[in-house]
């Protein structure tokens, strides 16, 4: 016998129904898991319909090497404020800053643990990309023809700049400034350490 439409109807919905259920019981887990604090960045929207990507969460695979939950969302957070340059090769952050400025990480000053451990967490996630810390230049100054002159590891430089810049959410004044940043023409970025005399770092008359 022929089975009426309305059947057909009925079991469509029914599977329709199931298919739902289903999706819901899979990702059940990732919901209860996901932060209610207001000031979360986007970036921590991670479900998708294909794919949901996992916030950070308790560890069981024994791989976590003693980073808390708390560290972890402090590095996604933190990391691209203080990260500066666009390519592999002079992309910098400025890991020490970064750990003075977070009560969370202030226990943390193994740069290359910390980048590794951002990486890990940059798995799967759309996270900026970080890099290594910029080389520091120390003593330095600014001539009347606006370029920078100071010690670079142990030896003088000379060159002219490209930005000059504070990171992210430093509310100092603009210019250049102890712990600001100088992109030499070329893209290389060093942060500016104590300026020459540990004064004047206004150009030179």
């Amino acid at each position: 016998d022929d089975i009426p439409l309305l059947t057909y109807c009925t079991m469509y919905r029914i599977v329709i129904i199931g298919v739902f259920i289903l999706f819901l019981v899979e990702n059940i887990e990732a919901f209860r898991a996901a932060p209610s604090t207001p000031n979360l960045s986007s970036q921590r929207i991670f479900l998708t319909r294909t794919r949901a990507f996992e916030i950070p969460h308790e560890r069981d695979d024994g791989d976590d090497d003693g980073w808390t939950l708390e560290e972890d969302w402090a590095l996604m957070d933190l990391v691209p404020a203080f990260t500066v340059g666009e390519s592999e090769e002079t992309r910098r952050t400025f890991w020490t800053q970064l750990c003075v400025s977070s009560s969370q990480l202030s226990g943390r000053s193994d740069e290359r643990e910390m980048l590794r451990r951002y990486r890990t967490l940059s798995e799967g996630r759309l996270l900026p990309a970080a890099g290594p810390s910029p080389p520091i230049l120390q003593t330095w100054s600014i001539g009347a023809d606006g370029h920078f002159v100071g010690e670079l590891d142990g030896r003088t430089v000379w060159f002219a700049s490209n930005i000059v810049g504070r990171l992210e959410g430093d509310s100092s004044p603009a210019g250049a400034l102890p712990g600001g940043f100088v992109e030499a023409v070329g893209g290389r970025g060093d942060e500016l350490g104590r300026p020459r005399d540990g004064g004047d770092h206004e150009p030179d008359a």
